[in-house]
């Protein structure tokens, strides 16, 4: 029986030794928990950093070119998002002799724009090689043609290849 009572004395003490040191350790006054960076985060903060520096990219100074029948011709500054009649309001709207009609006014305008307005009974208009006016609208970007646009003028005979 002592040897029972021996066990049970040891394992008493180990208990009570472990829930002392236990004790102080839950007691003890701990350092300030240190914030650990979280690197899904950061590489998700830098993505949208990369997005908003490309759309950054756009020209902030739109140019565009208005000619034809209007009072004030020229090259005028547009801000993104102006419209075809922002800018023919900025030439000082359409003289008696303009063909309205032949206008897209609701047409979004691009840097190096050239917007043609014009008289009434014109047909043919001759732009410049990197300028093209539309058949239905006379706004046109630089660079593209009619043909390449997939747009055929109804009035004018067409050539055949």
């Amino acid at each position: 029986m002592d040897k029972i009572l021996k066990k049970k004395m040891a394992m008493i003490a180990a208990a009570v030794a472990t829930g002392a040191v236990g004790v102080y350790f839950f007691f003890q006054p701990g350092k300030e928990l240190v914030e650990t960076e979280d690197i899904f985060a950061v590489s998700a903060n830098d993505g949208i950093d990369e997005m908003t520096t490309e759309t950054e990219a756009e020209p902030l100074i739109i140019k565009v070119d208005v000619k034809g029948a209007v009072q004030a011709p020229g090259i005028f500054t547009a801000e993104a998002g102006d419209r075809v009649i922002d800018l023919i309001s900025k030439a000082g709207s359409f003289t008696d002799k303009a063909d309205k009609d032949k206008v897209n006014f609701a047409q979004l305008v691009e840097d190096q724009m050239v917007i043609y307005v014009p008289k009434i009974g014109e047909e043919g208009i001759e732009l410049p090689e990197n300028a093209s006016a539309a058949s239905s609208g006379t706004a046109a970007t630089g660079g593209a043609s009619e043909s390449s646009r997939g747009q055929v003028n109804l009035t004018q005979p067409q050539r055949r290849i």
